[in-house]
């Protein structure tokens, strides 16, 4: 018959069994000891570990409030999670529902609940431009006290001291106390345009689709008259866009490549710019010319010889034996190298080029064939077929069938 444990005799037979593990070990520190120095010995150890312990406790009790607690810390029945470090202690959080608040871990406290976005420079703002129910306001990244009103039915980040915002469809740039310090009427026609200041020039489009630049008096620095206008942070460089033709210029609004074509690069080192007819020129940052014919591509072509080839074919038996051969001179004719290289400047525009690397013709066309050796099929960009040979002559100009 099976005999029933209560919990009375578990748990003392459980303990019985603790106080043997630990009786030897602690005699050794003198627990059942009649010395004193070895009582003073013991006392003042287990005194010195439950302050190591509680010690311990206190720590790790700091490490999950901030890391846990904080980084999900529960409210209303549901975890909010850090989303973004606005400063050391103001984090945007989010809910598994994607609802946004601002939060103070300082003071735990909710600074703005229903936050649609928030938003600032890494590097040089101290103020955080929040979104909440489709209105605006500026904060202080470091305490989250608000610091101009939400009100504003559109907002940009501060660059330069000046913000841009919209006030009852017009828009216009203020200074870190609020005040209107730019406004000259300008109507608010695209949000995603960039109304930001960079080294005292703003990008501002103007109510026909056309766009300009302003400086900080709210004076046009270069006249509205361009179908896009874009600034290149990294470079600190403008690029002007006129009916498909590009532009760049400094952040001084200096002039580095002229209006020409209708390709640009940007590269760590270099700027790239097509001319009408679509050569890539390239320049070093401060617009000075480094190569007045850049090749971007070069690409080997190849044609049908004009011989056939002889093809022999040989028949084996099982056995591996060849038992006849044959030789066909009708087999076909192989490819061989063209004696013209096709290259490339703007992207997707080709022209002819000899093998010792001179150019034969301009790249103004879509594709190049070779038909025969000495004889090219060049298609420009309207279609028109030109027969050109070895030399860079065209022999002949047609319209292409479609």
């Amino acid at each position: 018959m099976k005999k029933k444990v209560s919990f009375k005799l578990f748990f003392t037979v459980l303990f019985r069994g603790l106080y043997q593990l630990l009786k030897y070990p602690l005699k050794l520190w003198g627990y059942k000891s009649k010395n004193k120095y070895l009582k003073f010995l013991w006392r003042t150890t287990v005194t010195c570990m439950v302050c190591l312990l509680v010690m311990l406790t206190i720590a790790i009790g700091k490490v999950f409030h901030k890391e846990v607690l904080n980084n999900c810390f529960t409210s209303g029945g549901h975890y909010w999670f850090i989303e973004e470090d606005i400063s050391h202690y103001i984090k945007l959080e989010r809910d598994y529902y994607d609802r946004y608040r601002i939060y103070d871990q300082k003071h735990d406290k909710v600074l703005y609940e229903d936050v649609v976005c928030v938003t600032y420079d890494s590097k040089t703002d101290s103020i955080a431009l929040v979104c909440q129910k489709g209105k605006f306001c500026y904060i202080d990244r470091k305490t989250g006290a608000e610091i101009i009103p939400m009100h504003y039915d559109q907002a940009w980040i501060f660059s330069e001291g000046l913000a841009a915002v919209e006030i009852e469809g017009k828009i216009v740039f203020i200074n870190m106390n609020g005040e209107i310090v730019i406004d000259n009427g300008f109507e608010a026609l695209n949000y995603k345009s960039d109304y930001v200041f960079y080294g005292g020039y703003s990008l501002m489009e103007t109510n026909d689709g056309k766009f300009g630049i302003i400086d900080k008096s709210g004076q046009w620095a270069l006249e509205p008259v361009y179908d896009d206008i874009k600034y290149v942070d990294n470079d600190s460089l403008w690029v002007i866009n006129h009916h498909g033709k590009y532009a760049i210029l400094n952040q001084k609004l200096d002039t580095l490549i002229s209006l020409g074509g209708t390709y640009y690069n940007i590269t760590d080192d270099y700027l790239y710019a097509s001319t009408p007819d679509h050569i890539v020129k390239k320049f070093d940052k401060q617009g000075r010319l480094v190569d007045d014919f850049y090749v971007l591509n070069v690409d080997e072509m190849f044609a049908l010889s004009p011989e056939f080839e002889t093809v022999m074919t040989e028949v084996y038996d099982e056995y591996g034996n060849m038992t006849s051969k044959t030789e066909d001179v009708n087999g076909g004719r192989r490819k061989v190298p063209t004696s013209c290289l096709k290259y490339e400047s703007e992207p997707q525009y080709y022209g002819l080029m000899s093998a010792n690397g001179e150019i034969l013709t301009k790249p103004i066309y879509k594709s190049i064939e070779p038909i025969r050796e000495g004889l090219y099929v060049c298609k420009n960009q309207d279609d028109f077929i030109d027969l050109i040979n070895n030399q860079g002559v065209v022999l002949d100009r047609s319209m292409a069938t479609k």
